[in-house]
């Protein structure tokens, strides 16, 4: 069995960024983790993705299952590395992370949500939702959170309902889970529960690893950013 991810939120919200950063960051590197609750099975996927100013370069991961007498386990692999620059409307697809990689595709189609194998979290396509409910804050790690419920209904039976953690000591951060909740509340939304039937479906949350890149990383950078001037997707 195989599922395709990149920055996969299934029956959440879309990924959206970027606004002007007044957390004051212009590269680092943050995972998204994602959970997905099934009946005696969690299933943990994490993706990686890599920002310089406005640009980005996100992992596109698939999860595997493997089944064996001890029973069934699950693993994730990279496909590929999504290079993202919004502001030339440039998308490239490459198989390795590495300054000497070439390019596999390359295509423009930053207005949409979804892009080849994952999210295009620069998207800024709004999300609609039939009631909005304000909950108690809460603070986990040591880290404080508000909180807001929004709930889908059709035919006045509530389908799903997701759990809004935003973090105001972050704002302005590259990405965040829903932007226009983010820009109403003035703090980013940084995790996302999603509920159905009041069972817990799926968790995706935003873990920060280094407010700066490495040599290495740069150089990738800099590297993908020639070969975008070198190759500009035909508009």
């Amino acid at each position: 069995m195989r599922l395709q991810f990149a920055y996969y939120l299934l029956f959440t919200s879309f990924i959206s960024c970027y606004r002007p950063n007044t957390y004051g960051q212009d590269q680092g590197a943050i995972i998204i983790k994602r959970y997905l609750f099934e009946p005696g099975i969690t299933m943990n996927i994490d993706s990686k993705i890599l920002y310089k100013n406005r640009l980005s370069i996100q992992e596109v991961v698939e999860l595997n299952t493997r089944e064996d007498s001890s029973g069934k386990s699950f693993f994730t692999k990279v496909l590929f590395y999504t290079y993202l620059d919004p502001d030339k409307n440039l998308c490239y697809n490459y198989k390795s992370f590495s300054d000497t990689a070439k390019f596999i595709n390359y295509y423009t189609n930053m207005d949409s949500t979804i892009i080849n194998g994952g999210w295009n979290f620069y998207s800024n396509q709004k999300n609609f939702y039939d009631s909005l409910i304000d909950l108690k804050d809460t603070v986990i790690n040591r880290v404080e959170y508000k909180r807001i419920r929004v709930d889908n209904e059709t035919k006045n039976k509530k389908i799903y309902s997701n759990i809004y953690f935003f973090r105001c000591d972050r704002v302005g951060l590259l990405v965040n889970f829903n932007k226009s909740l983010s820009d109403k509340i003035g703090c980013s939304v940084v995790r996302v529960d999603t509920w159905k039937e009041n069972k817990l479906i799926t968790t995706v949350e935003i873990l920060f690893l280094s407010d700066q890149l490495s040599k290495d990383e740069i150089k990738v950078f800099k590297a993908w950013e020639n070969n975008a001037k070198g190759k500009p997707v035909n508009k």
